[in-house]
């Protein structure tokens, strides 16, 4: 719209100009001859002359002005998207370094993670075994002793009845004797009747056997030979 206006304003000076100088040419050929009106005529020219040029070297000037302006926005702008391009870029690569850090911590706690949980699970394995092997010791210590109360058990029981059969053959053992002590007087006594009655009885007469001496001999000896 300025560029518009002043081109509108240029075109304009240029008329009036155009006026002037066709005025100008006109005194010179003698149309005007009052020496006032040709002096006005001439400085007027000459003012819009000068005028005009100062505003075309005012407007060239502010062209110029306008490309520098023009070129330096686009030098800017050109250097402000090569800075955005540079910072986009390096935003980028901050980003992914970032990332890349980010993922490479990721995979370092995952990897610790796993450790964790492989130790704990060893440990876990490690704390079963040793109890299973605390309960098995347990088992065994609580068998072997219970082996050992047992044996002793039996060894008492054996001990005791072997004391028991020993009483028992003592008693055996005294009660034969004793029968064979008894026995052994019983048929000295035997003996000794037999042998006392054979010395006091007399033969009977017409071989009687009933008398009481006798008879006694006679009934001792069936009772030794029972």
């Amino acid at each position: 719209m300025a560029e518009t206006a002043a081109c509108w304003e240029e075109e304009e000076e240029l008329e009036e100009l155009e006026e002037l100088e066709m005025q100008q040419g006109m005194v010179e050929e003698g149309a005007l001859v009052e020496d006032s009106e040709v002096e006005d005529l001439v400085v007027r020219v000459r003012t819009v002359a000068h005028r005009q040029l100062a505003e075309y070297a005012s407007s060239r000037l502010k062209d110029e002005e306008a490309k520098a302006e023009i070129e330096r926005l686009n030098n800017a702008l050109r250097q402000s998207q090569a800075r955005a391009s540079e910072d986009v870029r390096r935003e980028q690569e901050r980003l992914g370094a970032a990332l890349r850090q980010t993922e490479s911590s990721a995979e370092h706690q995952l990897r610790t993670l796993r450790d964790a949980v492989k130790r704990r699970d060893e440990e876990y394995r490690r704390m079963w075994a040793e109890a299973m092997q605390r309960r098995d010791d347990e088992y065994r210590r609580m068998w072997s002793d219970e082996k050992i109360r047992i044996q002793q058990v039996v060894d008492e029981y054996r001990r005791r009845t072997d004391q028991d059969v020993a009483r028992l053959q003592e008693v055996v053992d005294e009660f034969r004797r004793r029968c064979t002590e008894e026995g052994n007087l019983l048929k000295q006594m035997l003996e000794r009747s037999d042998a006392a009655a054979s010395l006091t009885t007399a033969p009977l007469p017409n071989g009687m056997t009933n008398l009481p001496g006798y008879g006694t001999t006679s009934v001792l000896k069936n009772s030794t030979a029972i």
